[in-house]
């Protein structure tokens, strides 16, 4: 330390005492040298700035403290109003008795909904017959009037291996029944 105690300085004791080491000094105290402080600085790889965030975007609503209602926040000190307190219930003795027959209620319930004219969903019928009556796409019934089921030959269909068995069993020849024999 130095005479005023505010500052510490390295003692150097070859000044003070040259002969008592055999003319070699050794710097007891070297805690008292004044170093620079080692500070590693974090290289270019180090430096990681994912979490950097820019709070000046255009529009993020730090402008605008007029556009909303703060009422909805706001707790009054008192606790709720009076007129917004739950109504206070004593506590009352309902006696045992009989218990409510659910399916009853759901019964009736569920009469009351089939009865309701308003209630959804809303049947309506539709003609399938009619559509696209007036197109002028034309008809798709020409397709199958050119052709008769029992004309066509469908035999190739057992040569096309046994994936199209089941196929070649519903168009190939069949077992005629009686009212064809007739």
């Amino acid at each position: 330390m130095s005479p005023d105690s505010k500052d510490c300085m390295d003692k150097d004791e070859c000044v003070d005492l040259p002969c008592l080491n055999g003319g070699t000094c050794f710097n007891l105290e070297p805690r008292l040298r004044r170093r620079e402080a080692h500070i590693k600085y974090p290289g270019p790889d180090d430096d990681v700035r994912e979490n950097i965030i820019n709070y000046d975007d255009e529009g993020g609503g730090e402008d605008d403290m007029t556009a909303f209602d703060i009422t909805p926040l706001q707790i009054p000190i008192g606790g709720p109003l009076p007129e917004l307190a739950p109504p206070k219930l004593g506590f009352s003795m309902i006696g045992v008795g009989q218990e409510p027959n659910v399916g009853i209620f759901i019964e009736e319930h569920k009469k009351r909904a089939d009865s309701d004219p308003n209630a959804p969903p809303f049947d309506d019928l539709r003609n399938y017959a009619y559509e696209g009556g007036g197109s002028t796409a034309g008809s798709l019934s020409s397709l199958a009037s050119g052709t008769d089921d029992e004309v066509q030959d469908y035999d190739y269909l057992g040569a096309w291996g046994p994936r199209f068995d089941k196929l070649a069993d519903m168009y190939g020849p069949g077992e005629e029944t009686e009212q064809e024999e007739e």
